[in-house]
């Protein structure tokens, strides 16, 4: 628990942010 999750909940957020026209990062 930890990093893992942490890697896979970032990698859905950003997808979610780009299917939504949203950038997170600059």
């Amino acid at each position: 628990m930890g990093v893992k999750r942490m890697n896979s909940l970032i990698e859905y957020t950003q997808s979610w942010a780009v299917g939504n026209g949203v950038r997170l990062r600059e």
